[in-house]
């Protein structure tokens, strides 16, 4: 998703064959928030595939442990920090438990900024178009909310403690923040684990929902030898159809707009929850990949690790992700 716009800006990618599926029948058909990234100039030039939001997972057991409901909404970010200061054990200076798993770095600052601009600045995107920079210096909270976010993965979480295994699964971290796919893992790791599913908090208390959708996009490349046949495989593969086909086998959610409502995707608490954040989703807005998770993990550690300040690991990584951009726009 991150790299759509790069690949149709440098004319690698055919647009949607209009005999096969027109732009009208695109926006009558994927939810919004699937496709932006794909259009240019009146065009689609990719299909949605592979969607998902991101959550938080709360083990029930650790939540009732604590006196506290696995199910009751967070009221704000000051909320979830509380929760998991409380969710948190250490004996004699080591973890034996961590309050929210933070170790998604990327996902997590994702949410944070993304949710600030779509809910109190109006959906300003993240990089000024005049510029071609981020505007994250611009507005003192998104600093706020790395601050924020460093402090909770200080305080409630411990990158050595069980690195690289999967401590929810394990029954070792109250929540973690994790895409609906991840059901399906939690089904295989620990079968017998019960969980709760819900929505990320609120900058401020009384704040609508928010959470960070992502997804691929099946495309055609300029080098098709029958780009008409091409897009009708794309077209098959991301149908209404074939979408429960992939949620099945995949974990993958719907982009087709009908299918949020339908009754086969909602069979438990859980999955109503994640249908539900499917409808105030807007897409990550990174421009690049890879480029993105690197920046966002070494500005934590910086941090947490390596005793940083802030406000410099913050500047750094602006910097550093100003480049990311002027080079994928390039």
């Amino acid at each position: 998703m991150g790299l759509l716009e790069e690949y149709i800006a440098g004319g690698n990618l055919v647009p949607a064959d209009k005999s096969v599926i027109s732009a009208a029948d695109i926006e009558s058909t994927y939810l919004p928030w699937t496709t932006q990234r794909a259009l240019k100039d009146g065009q689609y030039y990719g299909l949605p595939l592979d969607v998902q939001t991101l959550l938080v997972y709360r083990n029930n057991a650790l939540f009732e442990e604590a006196g506290l409901d696995p199910a009751a909404p967070f009221t704000d970010l000051n909320d979830l920090y509380e929760q998991s200061v409380k969710l948190t054990k250490k004996t004699g200076g080591f973890t034996d438990q961590v309050g929210f798993d933070t170790s998604y770095y990327s996902a997590f600052q994702t949410i944070l900024y993304q949710q600030y601009f779509q809910r109190e600045q109006n959906g300003q995107p993240w990089v000024d178009r005049a510029t071609n920079q981020l505007v994250w210096r611009d507005y003192p909270e998104v600093l706020n909310l790395f601050k924020w976010f460093v402090k909770l993965s200080t305080d409630t979480d411990d990158s050595a403690f069980l690195p690289g295994e999967s401590r929810f699964g394990l029954g070792k971290a109250a929540m973690t923040l994790a895409h609906p796919v991840n059901r399906g893992n939690l089904a295989q790791q620990a079968p017998d684990l019960k969980y709760t599913i819900v929505p990320f908090a609120p900058r401020l208390a009384g704040q609508q929902p928010y959470t960070g959708g992502s997804h691929w996009a099946w495309v055609v490349g300029k080098w098709a030898a029958d780009p008409q046949m091409a897009w009708r495989w794309v077209q098959y593969c991301t149908s209404t159809d074939a979408q429960f086909v992939w949620s099945e086998t995949g974990g993958d959610l719907p982009s087709a707009a009908a299918l949020s409502s339908d009754a086969r995707f909602r069979t438990d608490a859980n999955a109503k929850t994640v249908m539900d954040s499917l409808s105030y989703a807007s897409p990550w807005e990174w421009v690049g990949w890879a480029e993105w998770v690197g920046e966002f993990d070494t500005a934590r550690d910086q941090v947490v690790l390596g005793g940083q300040s802030p406000e410099n690991a913050f500047n750094t990584m602006v910097d550093n992700l100003n480049k990311v951009i002027a080079q994928h726009s390039a």
